[in-house]
């Protein structure tokens, strides 16, 4: 922001990009820095509902440099600041991640629920600094309670999209560990998706320091070629990784089950195929592009 390479129209134009320069939004002016973080009224309905005290006329500056400075003085010097200080990058961040939105998918956020998802990153990221040990550490308590701890994979393939959808779920009834999404350029057919899926799946749980024993899949087929792998000769590149992944887990099974038992890996793999470019999400919550199907994570 400060730097201004921040990719805004105007920045885009000056840069000799070929593009409309007013704000994608709010379609008022045109998309500064400073218009799409502190003057846009999309903005300025996020930062209403913050702790930041501003007039009624918004920020007071018409420099993106001004305003930063004014957010900052602002709220370090008022008694209990810091704490406020500390979530503004967050809040910024989501603006303009919720512009991004808004410009490549169509979709855009309530004021409140931007607020929260910058709170949500700002914990996640301090959760996440502590490194991937924190998986490793809580995984064995939930075995210990409850062996029905699992990762249920889903691919999402149609023939007409340029896309594919790749969705996995890790936790057990009680609880939500571990999740993904992801896009990639749709594949040679249906069977190819469901074991990136897979594969992908065991990919991240492994830098993740879980060592995940169970596996579930609705996909009959690709049950059938991890039992069987010498029966599927078109597959050999991908059996060759699954193989090299597989023994890295102390134990593997994957196990058939029905697809009414594997909704939030087939949300998070079919959400994830209609965007409208490649995209990779790893969490303990779901990616707001998968948060309107009615499914519970």
């Amino acid at each position: 922001v400060a730097s201004g390479s921040l990719p805004v129209k105007e920045r885009l134009a000056h840069r000799g990009v070929r593009c409309v320069d007013t704000c994608p939004r709010c379609g008022l002016a045109v998309e500064t820095i400073n218009h799409a973080l502190f003057e846009c009224v999309r903005s300025l309905l996020v930062w209403e509902l913050s702790p930041i005290q501003l007039s009624s006329t918004g920020f007071p500056f018409g420099s993106v440099y001004s305003n930063l400075d004014f957010l900052y003085s602002k709220t370090f010097s008022n008694s209990g600041g810091p704490s406020i200080g500390y979530r503004l990058p967050w809040i910024l961040w989501t603006i303009w991640k919720d512009r991004n939105n808004r410009v490549f998918q169509g979709i855009e956020a309530e004021p409140i629920d931007i607020l929260n998802q910058a709170l949500n990153d700002k914990l996640y990221w301090e959760e996440a600094k502590s490194g991937p040990e924190t998986y490793v550490v809580s995984q064995p308590s939930l075995e210990g309670r409850d062996s029905s701890i699992r990762c249920q994979v889903d691919g999402s393939w149609k023939g007409t999209d340029s896309l594919e959808g790749l969705g996995w779920w890790f936790g057990n009834d009680d609880r939500t560990v571990l999740m993904g999404a992801r896009s990639l350029r749709r594949s040679p057919s249906p069977l190819h998706t469901e074991f990136e899926a897979l594969i992908w799946a065991m990919e991240s749980l492994r830098s993740a320091g879980i060592d995940c024993s169970n596996f579930e899949s609705d996909s009959s087929e690709l049950v059938a070629m991890v039992q069987a792998p010498d029966d599927w000769p078109a597959f050999s590149y991908l059996l060759e990784d699954f193989q090299a992944l597989r023994s890295s887990f102390s134990t593997f099974t994957l196990t058939k089950i029905p697809r009414t038992s594997n909704v939030r890996a087939d949300c998070l793999a079919r959400s994830s195929r209609s965007l409208v470019s490649e995209l990779c999400f790893v969490n303990s919550f779901p990616p707001n592009w998968a948060t309107n199907s009615g499914i519970t994570f």
